[in-house]
């Protein structure tokens, strides 16, 4: 009974102790946040999932706006480290798997407002306790550094250490005067984004599917930082042959990897059917959810052989299907991405998703040649890792970015610290300053660190506009320091040095060693993995694409053998009658290669890489796989009983170069951006020349990501200057590349060879030399490509890219991208035609190669300007017949 009486008693007497304790002065001895960031303190976690807890005394008066600290584990990686704040059983934070490096944890200032409200102050002093639980799945210790925290009110926090703490001693800080931070201006709340997100809004369209087995794989955007309820949805909206079978027709949907729902085929939906699937809040994922769609079709209830082939089976799906998101709040309550500069250039370039990714460049509102270097080698070096992914590239400058912009699109910075004028609300989320010492030399802080006038900041946040896209910081107080930054995203050698979201660069990285390996007789071999491959495997029913590797190659030698050693292995499962490899080199098939018992264990396959097909610069070659199982197509064979595997030691052998290449459009970017440009040399290889007006840039930076996404070398460097400063030493040392409308181009004033549009007195003309090939009254409206040898040093290249507007030129930026372009003259009419032209000499015109483009519809001056220059070609070409 005694027993019974004394337990309330003693928690009454426990919970007054606590309340008393949650007013009283901290735990002493205290150690105090410097504003420089250069305090730090080590946890002990023993106890894996046991908090350890560590506390910061903030004014009660505080409006804080941002809060960041970092973390990093050392010896040993610790697993899933989390930040709770105030200890409330809710974690702000998680580094999900090992953490490796130093991490930044934030922002937490949302946690940290909510905690502080109707906080009562300790009792000496007005000040509030905060406490910061740590967490993590293994034991081991960890460094807590570089907490900051952005707020109204100028105050020094302090970290308090608990007695259970294991801490570095005081005396081991450093003291600095605190830095005054930045004002913060709190943005207002915007509603969430539209529930409803249309397959036909992400570029999808219609797609249909054939055969009796058949997979479809969608991605739709997360929510993001938005809380969802429970009624989130999936809607289909489909067609298919009302001659299925309903009983063994059926459609199966996977969110993320888990099956969450399914339904039959039937004649009652066979025209314009819609099925709505719930998709549970728990399997969802805030960036990206992945939807799989399994279709089993069959035609006749007998034999699965029978329905092989059968263009009956057949299913479409609509672009009006949707996902929909039950959005919990207008308000995102944390970031939808964790900024990590290791997983560039993720997210400003996804390949795996199906929608066009958007990125501006920010640059200040007069750039610096080298400013705009750095931008258009960051870009070059973006469209290489996108590939074929489709991405919309632009410049704007500071100040005026369109609101519309900055809600849609990633954005990248580059510029120096004091002219680049970053937004406010950027500074805030970065934690930068621009500071002026006493002698007045104006610098940059970050996060309260002053940074020497050399060292260049990468720095990666979540967009404050939307949470959903990032923002990446390349800035530095000077321009050496800009190019220190931003030389960092020039080869993917650099990036594998990159970890964490903000990396200060002190010193230039050394170049990297090229790719290729030349033998003493002149060949070359590179290894998949030195194309930044790793080891592939395909695995499920019938065709499957593999991997792709791009590589250089020089001006081919007919007299040497180029070939592919391709190392693979595969399941014994599959049928070596149906099962097989196909080779394609640059988009032509070259060998087919069956998967049978004599290749079954890693073996090494050798196929010829053929002559004709191997062309100078960039290559592409592809793998793909048919798997079917030994039972034939009807057998059901997964992961575990059908697939290959390319191995990425798989190596391509190129023979010594034959004779230079003749310049050609169609080998593009060679041999701008080629790998005798990228090896790391001092002397500058391409050199961009921009007209001297920054306003007629803006499609610079898209011509560069397009020929960045042709190229291969892994150092991608594209050097910029305005016209006005283009000196003797780059013109004779130097491949050019001309950019702009035709009357800031200087080119287009030399007496050479080849034609050049030009305007002429109000009109347009084509002239060779002094001699006018085509004259037009009127100025159409039309873009061209020009390449040829440079008049300053005829074994360097000089590539024009021109047209009438801003408007041709992006159609002339976009051709090259998209491919095509032949010979060394190209016109560009409507953004959808190109008409290529191969004129040699003075005398002997080729004829017109005509290359259409996606979305063939030429406009009728587009079409004046081509048939008067096959008219102009074929006089030409008597004339000479004449003269013979």
């Amino acid at each position: 009974m005694r027993r019974h009486l004394l337990r309330p008693l003693l928690l009454a007497v426990l919970a007054s102790l606590l309340v008393q304790v949650a007013h009283a002065d901290p735990p002493s001895p205290m150690i105090t946040t410097l504003a420089d960031g250069s305090s730090q303190f080590v946890l002990g976690l023993t106890t894996p999932g046991a908090p350890n807890i560590v506390y910061l005394k903030l004014p009660a008066d505080w409006t804080v706006a941002s809060a960041f600290l970092d973390v990093a584990s050392s010896p040993n990686p610790v697993k899933n480290v989390a930040v709770d704040v105030g200890d409330d059983g809710t974690r702000e934070w998680t580094n999900q798997g090992e953490l490796k490096g130093t991490k930044t944890a934030g922002d937490l200032a949302p946690a940290i407002v909510e905690y502080l409200k109707g906080r009562r102050p300790i009792a000496s002093g007005p000040d509030i306790i905060l406490p910061l639980a740590f967490y993590a799945d293994s034991p081991g210790p960890i460094t807590i550094s570089n907490i900051k925290i952005a707020r109204k009110v100028a105050s020094t926090p302090e970290v308090l250490q608990p007695e259970a703490a294991s801490l570095k001693s005081p005396d081991s800080l450093k003291t600095s005067e605190p830095a005054k931070p930045a004002e913060v201006k709190v943005q207002p709340s915007k509603p969430a984004p539209s529930p409803d997100i249309t397959l036909k809004s992400l570029g999808y369209g219609d797609t249909t599917v054939k055969g009796i087995q058949r997979s479809l794989d969608l991605a739709f955007p997360g929510p993001g930082g938005y809380p969802v309820g429970d009624k989130n949805y999936l809607t289909l909206v489909f067609s298919h042959s009302d001659l299925l079978v309903a009983s063994l027709s059926t459609m199966t949907v996977q969110l993320n990897g888990v099956l969450v729902g399914g339904f039959r085929l039937t004649p009652e939906n066979a025209r314009h059917g819609e099925v709505k699937v719930e998709l549970p809040r728990e399997r969802m994922l805030d960036t990206i959810n992945r939807v799989k769609l399994l279709v089993q079709m069959r035609v006749t209830e007998g034999a699965c052989a029978d329905d092989w082939g059968n263009p009956a089976a057949s299913l479409t799906i609509l672009g009006d299907s949707a996902i929909h998101y039950d959005y919990a709040s207008a308000t995102p309550t944390r970031p939808s991405l964790q900024p990590e500069l290791s997983e560039y250039p993720s997210p400003f370039v996804r390949p795996a998703l199906p929608w066009p990714d958007e990125v501006y460049f920010v640059l200040p509102a007069s750039p610096s040649a080298n400013e705009f270097t750095v931008a258009a080698s960051i870009a070059a070096k973006l469209g290489q890792m996108a590939r074929s992914k489709q991405v919309r590239t632009r410049m704007a400058m500071t100040g005026q970015m369109d609101p519309e912009v900055r809600e849609r699109a990633s954005l990248i910075f580059v510029g120096k610290a004091e002219s680049l004028a970053l937004p406010q609300e950027v500074r805030d989320a970065a934690g930068l300053e621009v500071v002026k010492g006493k002698d007045g030399v104006v610098g940059l802080s970050s996060r309260g660190q002053r940074l020497g006038a050399e060292e260049g900041l990468l720095q990666e946040i979540t967009s404050p506009w939307n949470n959903r896209n990032a923002a990446l910081i390349v800035t530095g107080a000077t321009e050496q320091a800009v190019r220190r930054a931003g030389m960092m995203l020039a080869a993917r050698t650099y990036m594998g040095a990159l970890n964490g979201a903000r990396v200060v660069v002190k010193d230039d990285p050394q170049p990297p060693q090229p790719a290729v390996e030349r033998r003493r007789d002149g060949s070359q071999e590179i290894t998949f993995a030195q194309s930044g491959l790793s080891d592939t495997t395909l695995s499920g029913p019938g065709e499957l694409s593999g991997p792709t590797v791009n590589f250089g190659a020089p001006a081919s030698n007919p007299a040497g053998t180029a070939y592919l050693d391709l190392a693979l292995a595969h399941s014994p499962l599959i049928s070596s009658a149906m099962s097989s490899l196909r080779l394609d080199l640059n988009g032509q098939p070259i060998q087919s290669v069956p998967l049978d018992d004599s290749n079954v264990g890693p073996t090494i396959v050798r196929v010829p890489l053929p002559a004709i097909v191997l062309r100078p610069g960039q290559n592409g070659l592809s793998v793909r796989a048919t798997l079917q199982g030994k039972g034939g197509p009807c057998e059901q064979i997964d992961s575990s009983s059908g697939w290959v595997t390319i191995y990425s030691k798989s190596l391509i052998h190129l023979p010594p170069p034959g004779p230079s290449a003749q310049l050609d459009l169609s080998l593009l970017p060679f041999p701008f951006l080629s790998s005798r440009v990228m090896s790391g040399a001092a002397q500058p290889g391409t050199t961009l020349i921009l007209p001297d007006d920054p306003s007629q840039w803006q499609e610079a930076l898209q011509m560069a990501f397009e020929l960045g996404r042709r190229s291969t070398g892994d150092l991608v460097i594209l050097p910029a200057m305005p016209i006005s400063q283009l000196d003797e030493t780059t013109r004779s040392r130097s491949d050019l590349i001309f950019y702009g409308p035709w009357e800031a181009n200087p080119v287009f004033r030399l007496p050479e060879a080849l034609p050049a549009l030009r305007a002429d007195e109000g009109g347009v003309a084509f002239k060779r030399r002094l001699e006018t090939l085509i004259a037009m009254d009127s100025e159409p409206q039309i873009g061209a490509v020009e390449i040829m040898p440079s008049p300053w040093n005829k074994e360097r290249a000089l590539l024009v890219i021109s047209g009438s507007s801003p408007e041709t030129i992006a159609w002339a930026s976009a051709a090259i991208g998209k491919g095509g372009l032949k010979g060394n003259l190209a016109t560009i009419a409507q953004t959808n035609r190109v008409v290529s032209f191969d004129i040699v000499g003075e005398e002997r015109p080729q004829e017109a190669r005509s290359v259409p483009l996606p979305e063939a519809a030429t406009g009728i001056v587009g079409l004046m300007v081509i048939v008067s220059l096959v008219l102009v070609v074929l006089r030409s070409r008597a004339r000479g017949q004449s003269r013979g």
